[in-house]
C-alpha cells in the first residue's frame, strides 16, 4: 500500500498549522503574551514606591514641594543601593515622579488601562508594592543662636498593613541630610542587610555589627539573610583584625547554607591574612567548586599564591579573575601590588592606572 513519504507528510502537516494561524490568534501571539508578561513583571517584582511627604510652609516657599522632597528621598535611596557593593536582592524603587512610567494603554475589548489591570491583579493575588510616606514638622521654639530642628515622622503600608510611625529629628536647614538620613531609616526597615552593608563600605563598623545582630536575631527572618549577615559580620571583624571571631562567623553562616561560596572564599581571605596560605587555598578551592565564576576567590587565590612568592601561578589566577570580570577594579590593584613586590614598578603602575580607569574611587589604585 502507498504511503506518502516524510518530506510529504511535513508539508502537509504546515499547511495544516497556516490554515490555523488566523488574524486573532496572530493578535494574540504579538499583544496578549507580552502583555502579560509585562503585568506579570509589574505585579510581583518588590516595588518600594516614595509617596509624597506632608511639608511645612516654609518648604513649600522654598520650592520643596511634597513631591520634591519625596523625590530627593527616593534619590538618597538609590545612590545608597547603587554605590553598596552586595549580592542580596535590592528593592525596585520609584517615586512619583515615576508613576507616569507605565504605559496606561487601553487594553482591547475590556475598556480597561493597563495601570488598572495591573492593580487589580495585584489585590487579587494580594501582591502588594511598599509605599513610604510621612510628613515634616518643622520645631516652632528653638534656643537662642541654635539651628532650626525638624521632625520627619514616616510609615510604610503595604495592602492594608501599616507600620508603627517612624521618626528622626534633623537639622531643618539642610535638605541633604534630611534626605539622607531619612533614606537611611527607611531603608534600615525594609532592607537592614542592604544599610548593614553601606555601613561597612563606610567603615561604621560599630552600626554595621548592631544592624547583622538584629538581622540575625529576627526569628522571623529567613536563612539566606541570616547566612548573609554572619558573613557580613565575618569580613566586619577580619577588617578588625579580629580573625578567629571572624572564623566562627563565617562557620556559622556555612552550617546555614553550606553552598555560599562567598562564605567560603572569605574564610580562605581570613585564613592569608593570618599567613596560612594552604588551608587559605583550600577554601578557595572549595568556593570554587561551588562557584566557578567566584572571581573574588580567584583573586584571593592569586593574592595567597604571591605571598609564597610564587609569581606566575599568581599572576595567573589574576588573569582568570579578570577573564572572568573585566570590569573587576581589585584584580587590577593586587595584580599591580604583587608586581610592586617583584619591584617592576612600570607594569605595576599599568595595573594600577586600569584599575583607576574602572574605579576612579578606589583609594586602594593610588599606592604608588
Amino acid at each position: 500500500m502507498w504511503q506518502p513519504g516524510k518530506l510529504s507528510r511535513f508539508a502537509s502537516f504546515l499547511t495544516d498549522v497556516l490554515e490555523q494561524v488566523t488574524l486573532s490568534r496572530m493578535v494574540l501571539v504579538v499583544f496578549v503574551l507580552p502583555m502579560l508578561f509585562y503585568i506579570y513583571r509589574e505585579v510581583t517584582h518588590d516595588a518600594l514606591i516614595i509617596d509624597p511627604f506632608t511639608v511645612p510652609k516654609r518648604f513649600e516657599e522654598a520650592g520643596l514641594t511634597s513631591e520634591v522632597v519625596a523625590n530627593r528621598i527616593g534619590d538618597a535611596l538609590r545612590e545608597i543601593e547603587i554605590t553598596t557593593q552586595t549580592r542580596m536582592k535590592k528593592d525596585n524603587l520609584s517615586s512619583l515622579r515615576d508613576d507616569g512610567s507605565m504605559p496606561d494603554v487601553e487594553i482591547p475589548g475590556t475598556k480597561l488601562g493597563l495601570k488598572t489591570v495591573v492593580e487589580i491583579t495585584r489585590t487579587v493575588f494580594g501582591i502588594y508594592p511598599k509605599h513610604v510616606s510621612g510628613d515634616i514638622v518643622v520645631h516652632a521654639t528653638i534656643p537662642a543662636n541654635a539651628e532650626a530642628q525638624a521632625t520627619v515622622t514616616f510609615y510604610i503600608a503595604q495592602g492594608r498593613s501599616r507600620s508603627r510611625a517612624i521618626s528622626l529629628v534633623v537639622t531643618a536647614l539642610d535638605i541633604e541630610l534630611l534626605a539622607q538620613r531619612t533614606a537611611e531609616m527607611v531603608l534600615g526597615q525594609v532592607n537592614p542587610y542592604v544599610l548593614a552593608a553601606y555601613r561597612a563600605d563606610r567603615g561604621e563598623f560599630k552600626e554595621a555589627v548592631e544592624i547583622v545582630q538584629r538581622i540575625v536575631e529576627n526569628p522571623s527572618e529567613d536563612r539566606i539573610h541570616i547566612s548573609a549577615a554572619f558573613i557580613l559580620w565575618g569580613s566586619v571583624l577580619s577588617q578588625q583584625e579580629q580573625y578567629n571571631e571572624a572564623i566562627a562567623k563565617l562557620q556559622k553562616a556555612i552550617e546555614l547554607n553550606s553552598k555560599d561560596a562567598i562564605a567560603y572564599h572569605n574564610w580562605g581571605n581570613v585564613l592569608s591574612q593570618q599567613k596560612k596560605y594552604d588551608e587559605a587555598v583550600a577554601k578557595l578551592r572549595k568556593a570554587l567548586e561551588l562557584d566557578p565564576k567566584d572571581v573574588m576567590a580567584y583573586v584571593g587565590w592569586g593574592h595567597a599564591l604571591s605571598e609564597q612568592k610564587k609569581w606566575d601561578e599568581a599572576v595567573a589566577k589574576f588573569q582568570k579573575a579578570i577573564e572572568l570580570d573585566p570590569k573587576d577594579a581589585l584584580a587590577y590593584v593586587i595584580w599591580g601590588l604583587v608586581l610592586s613586590e617583584q619591584k617592576k614598578y612600570d607594569e605595576a603602575g599599568v595595573k594600577f592606572q586600569k584599575a583607576i580607569e574602572l574605579n576612579p574611587k578606589d583609594a586602594r589604585a593610588y599606592v604608588i
